[in-house]
C-alpha cells in the first residue's frame, strides 16, 4: 500500500530487497524451495473449460471494448500480410467444407446420434454405399430409378412418414412387423457384396452376432475382416460368367472378425476373435456380352450369413480338402482324412462322394453339383460323411 514504489516491500536495499518478502511473517508457511520446483499443491485452481475461458474473471472487464495497443508503424510494414490473408482463406474454405459433410450427412438414414460421430472419410464411405444400395434396389422394383428422377423434392432432405415407409413395405409385400420378424427368425444378418468385395450394405443387427456395428462395416473391404485362408473362397464366390443376366447361388463358409466376448461384452478390433459364418445366398448379375469388364460392377452378392457353433480353429484342425471329377470321384484327398475319417487318401479315390454321404445331405450335395457345373465357381460345401467302424 506505500505510494513511493522505492519504500514497497522487496525494493529496499537496506532490508535485503526480495529477502524481505521471503522472511515477513505474512509468508513465513510458504516453502520457496518447493515453489521453485513447482511442487506445492495451489489452494485454489481455477476451473476452466477451454484456454480462453474468461469465467473466472469479472464482467465489468470482460465485457469491456477492446482497444489495440498503439504500433509502430514501421513494425506493421515489415509484418507479411500474405500470410494473415493465407489463413483466413484456409478458414474459410475449411468453414465451407464442414458445411458441405454437415448436409450430406443429414441425407444419409442413420439416427442422430449416430450421424453426431461420424468424421468425413465416413460420410464419403456411407453416402457412396447408400447411392449404390438405391441404385440396386432401384434395379429390382423395375424402372423405380425414372420415378425417382422426377421426383420434384430432388436431392433435398425431405422427412419420411410412417404411412410411406409401410406403403413401401406393402409394394415389396412386406409388413412392418414381417420384415423385422424376418431378421429375428433367420438367425443370422444380411450382406450385400460388390463383385470387387465392398460391403455395400449389411443389417444393422449384425452387432448382435459380431459385435461390430453396421456404420463400422458399411463401405469396407469384406477382405479386410474376413481371415486371409478364406479370401480366395470369397473371391471364387464373386466371380461371375456368362452373357445374360445370372442369378447364381452361393453357399459357402467363411470366418469373420468379432469383438464379442464368450459373455457378450465387446472388445477392441485388435483383440476380436473369429466367428465361423455360414453364408447363403445368390449372385446377381447384369452381365453384357459386349464388355464383361464394364459389368462387373454392377453385379452383387447377397448373403444371409448365419454364425456357426464351430470354432474357427475347427475349419482348419477339423476339416479336410479334396478335389474331384465331374461326377463327384475322389481324385485327390488331404492326408488330414485318415486322422478324422479313419480312411486313407487311397481308399478314397475312384469313391463317388455320394456313397459316403449322409443321406439327409444328398440333396444339398446334388444342387451344389448342379450349381458347379452350371456357374464353374468354386464352393465350399458342409457334408456329414459316413465314418467307417
Amino acid at each position: 500500500m506505500t505510494k513511493n514504489p522505492a519504500k514497497r516491500l522487496g525494493c529496499v536495499v537496506s532490508q535485503g530487497c526480495e529477502e524481505a518478502i521471503k522472511t515477513h511473517a505474512f509468508f513465513r508457511e510458504i516453502d520457496w524451495l518447493l515453489l521453485e520446483q513447482r511442487k506445492v499443491k495451489p489452494p485454489f485452481k481455477p476451473r476452466i473449460k477451454t484456454k480462453r475461458d474468461v469465467n473466472n474473471f469479472d464482467q465489468d472487464f470482460t465485457k469491456e471494448d477492446p482497444v489495440l495497443t498503439p504500433t509502430d508503424e514501421v513494425i506493421v510494414r515489415q509484418i507479411n500480410q500474405e500470410e494473415a490473408i493465407s489463413r483466413d482463406a484456409a478458414r474459410s474454405r475449411r468453414k465451407k467444407e464442414a458445411g458441405v459433410f454437415t448436409d450430406l450427412s443429414l441425407l444419409l438414414p442413420l439416427a442422430p446420434d449416430l450421424l453426431a460421430h461420424l468424421d468425413k472419410p465416413s460420410v464419403l464411405r456411407l453416402t457412396i454405399s447408400y447411392m449404390r444400395t438405391r441404385g440396386l434396389l432401384a434395379d429390382c422394383s423395375g424402372g423405380r430409378r425414372a420415378a425417382a428422377a422426377r421426383d420434384p423434392a430432388g436431392p433435398r432432405q425431405r422427412s419420411v412418414s410412417v404411412g410411406e415407409e409401410e406403403a413401401k413395405l406393402r409394394r415389396w409385400g412386406l409388413t412392418q412387423g414381417e420384415a423385422d420378424l424376418y431378421l429375428e427368425v433367420s438367425e443370422g444378418f444380411l450382406l450385400v457384396v460388390s463383385a470387387m468385395g465392398d460391403m455395400v450394405f449389411v443389417s444393422d443387427n449384425v452387432s448382435k452376432y459380431i459385435g461390430q456395428t453396421q456404420v463400422d462395416l458399411i463401405g469396407h473391404s469384406l477382405y479386410d475382416f474376413a481371415h486371409p485362408c478364406d479370401h480366395k473362397e470369397i473371391e471364387n464366390n464373386l466371380r461371375i460368367s456368362g452373357d445374360c443376366c445370372l442369378r447364381v447361388e452361393r453357399d459357402f463358409v467363411m470366418r469373420m472378425k468379432s469383438t464379442l466376448t464368450h459373455r457378450g461384452r465387446t472388445t477392441n478390433i485388435k483383440s476380436a476373435t473369429w466367428k465361423v459364418l455360414h453364408c447363403q445366398g445368390r449372385m446377381k448379375a447384369h452381365v453384357s456380352s459386349s464388355s464383361f469388364s464394364s459389368s462387373s460392377s454392377s453385379s452383387y452378392l447377397l448373403l444371409s450369413c448365419k454364425p456357426l457353433l464351430l470354432c474357427h480353429r475347427l475349419v482348419i484342425t477339423q476339416t479336410f480338402t479334396s478335389q474331384h471329377c465331374l461326377d463327384l470321384r475322389f481324385t485327390r484327398c488331404d492326408h488330414r482324412v485318415r486322422a478324422l475319417l479313419g480312411y486313407t487318401p487311397r481308399q478314397l479315390l475312384g469313391c463317388s462322394l455320394y456313397q459316403l454321404c449322409h443321406t439327409q445331405d444328398t440333396s444339398r450335395l446334388t444342387r451344389s453339383h448342379l450349381n458347379r457345373e452350371s456357374s464353374s465357381s468354386s464352393s465350399s460345401l458342409m457334408v456329414i460323411i459316413t465314418r467307417p467302424c
